[in-house]
């Protein structure tokens, strides 16, 4: 089966990792504490995104930054496959700016603040989308467009939509993924259908979702576990063209973990005047990544919580997270190594909130590990570390959020 398959390659994309050339450790030096604050001269970082094993980062210049595992070429650097435990610039370095980007399991998709596409890293499936499937640590143009306004990668295909809302899709699509209605994968960008409506809200894994203007709710691909939210799952459930997920019309954002969804209904203000909406998750759930307090999986949305204040989302591979209006974190499912940010390798099956802090603004996860950005720019980042992928210059995991420094 196919997804055996992908747990194959798991597997041997570790064995294969593991022969990389790792730089020697640097001098020891005290660790930064979540206490810590950052000094003026840091750089202020906008927005992230995780790979399976690695970050991208952007500052305020708009220019990319990535750190961790780098075996094929996902981290945008001409050079040698070694990984990065520090962030370095993606590109040439000579200022490319971005305005929005995205990360698949070892893929990447952005577009530049002249609307043209560009994309690099793991390319098997044509999920680069520039005609070919050889992969490449060079950023390549995708078409000869310049009116992109959004991307989103899954584990091996991609999305995106135009500044006129058309919704577009390549690489991987033998769940059906890309939405075109058979299960042949695209090496270029190909038009999903002929809507004009499609919002930024967009997210793929193996399965993908995104949301109309009007509200509406849209699933395709990978069903196993009823990830769809559609009332189904298991063999013959897949979809291969956009579904829509219950007939409600006020869904805000949505994202996709490797087999669970989370995402927000639009609320209005609470009690204390807080803007934010109503949590919804399904799914798989073995380790709680629905946030439902049990690991029975759900098959239709199922509300996380009675609380009416949940205003960002971020799914990793299978813990999740949640910032609130008043801009604290929250987080649950798999903790092996930290990911959520506990202090401890226990899994939560409720949302709990990490620290005390209420300056949260961003949050990002990748399959074990996890990043996220405070009101005042800064850096954090903790979980597994491997491959260098938190970027503080060694490969210790962390259990709790950590500051970068350059």
């Amino acid at each position: 089966m196919k997804i055996f398959g992908l747990l194959l390659a798991l597997l041997i994309y570790n064995a294969l990792i593991a022969q990389e050339t790792k730089p020697e450790a640097p001098a020891a030096a005290p660790e930064k504490t979540a206490e810590e604050k950052p000094k003026a001269k840091e750089t202020r970082w906008q927005s992230i995104k995780s790979g399976a094993y690695y970050n991208l980062a952007r500052n305020d210049g708009g220019t990319l930054w990535a750190c961790g595992s780098n075996l094929f070429g996902q981290l945008g650097k001409s050079q040698e496959k070694n990984h990065n435990w520090k962030l370095s610039s993606v590109g040439t370095g000579q200022g490319e700016q971005f305005i929005n980007f995205s990360a698949g399991f070892a893929h990447n998709i952005a577009v530049r603040n002249d609307g043209t596409l560009w994309a690099w890293g793991w390319n098997k499936q044509g999920q680069l989308g520039i005609n070919n499937t050889a992969e490449t640590n060079v950023l390549t143009q995708v078409s000869k467009d310049s009116d992109w306004a959004c991307t989103a990668c899954g584990d091996a295909h991609s999305i995106a939509v135009k500044i006129n809302n058309t919704l577009w899709a390549w690489g991987d699509n033998i769940y059906g993924q890309l939405g075109l209605g058979d299960t042949i994968k695209r090496i270029s960008p190909t038009q999903v259908g002929t809507n004009r409506d499609w919002t930024d809200k967009i997210a793929a894994s193996s399965h993908t979702l995104a949301i109309q203007k009007d509200g509406t709710l849209w699933a395709w691909g990978y069903n196993g576990y009823g990830q769809l939210g559609l009332g189904d799952n298991g063999a013959g459930t897949n979809r291969l063209t956009p579904t829509q997920v219950t007939t409600e019309t006020n869904w805000a954002s949505v994202d996709a973990g490797f087999w669970h969804t989370i995402a927000i209904k639009k609320d209005p203000p609470n009690a204390f005047g807080e803007a934010g909406g109503t949590l919804w998750a399904w799914g798989v759930n073995w380790n709680g990544q629905l946030g439902l307090g049990e690991i029975e999986g759900a098959i239709t949305p199922t509300q996380v919580t009675t609380n009416t204040d949940w205003s960002i989302i971020e799914c990793g591979g299978y813990h999740s997270f949640a910032i609130k209006a008043n801009n604290t974190l929250w987080a649950f499912g798999f903790n092996i190594y930290g990911q959520l940010g506990a202090g401890d390798a226990y899994d939560r099956l409720t949302p709990f909130q990490v620290g005390s802090n209420a300056d949260w603004v961003a949050v990002s996860a990748g399959y074990y590990h996890s990043e996220a950005i405070k009101l005042n720019s800064s850096l954090w980042s903790w979980g597994n570390n491997k491959y260098g992928q938190l970027g503080l210059g060694d490969y210790e995991t962390r259990y709790k959020p950590v500051l970068l420094t350059e």
